[in-house]
């Protein structure tokens, strides 16, 4: 348990946000199953996110920039939660069950409702932090609004 605490702050301690990176216009876009797309670093790739907050299943389809041809993973993402009680980290798993895949999933019944969730996923030997967004039409998310609205570990 302490190890799991130790890895998750470490990850909030180098995690960095850079404004530029953000890119408004990719939110809320849909991906070919039905997702909503989220940018990877500044256009590295995109990652397709379909939330099912009633069963608490998380898939994630990732994509080369564009999301018309899949990015192959050596290494499943990971799920970082953060909740009332602490944070969580959750492994996802592969949907075709290959070592290496593009599609993941993964079902908790700490994804049901709206927790705050950032996906971890290595890219080329880089480690990125993408924030799962709820709010899909961005309802109540200020533009401006993002101190502390990570999205790229550096």
């Amino acid at each position: 348990m302490m190890k799991v605490i130790v890895v998750l702050m470490a990850l909030l301690f180098t995690v960095g946000a850079e404004e530029k990176d953000h890119d408004h216009d990719k939110h809320g876009k849909k991906g070919p199953n039905g997702g909503e797309l989220l940018v990877v670093g500044k256009e590295v790739a995109e990652i397709e996110v379909l939330h099912d907050e009633k069963s608490g299943s998380v898939k994630l389809f990732v994509f080369k920039e564009g999301a018309k041809e899949k990015l192959v993973l050596e290494k499943a993402p990971r799920l970082n939660l953060t909740l009332k009680s602490g944070r969580k980290q959750l492994k996802t798993k592969a949907l075709d069950g290959a070592e290496k895949s593009h599609s993941f999933s993964v079902t908790s019944d700490l994804l049901k409702g709206e927790p705050e969730i950032s996906i971890s996923l290595k890219i080329n030997g880089k480690t990125f932090a993408v924030i799962m967004h709820n709010h899909g039409d961005h309802e109540g998310h200020n533009q401006g609004d993002h101190e502390g609205h990570d999205h790229e570990k550096k």
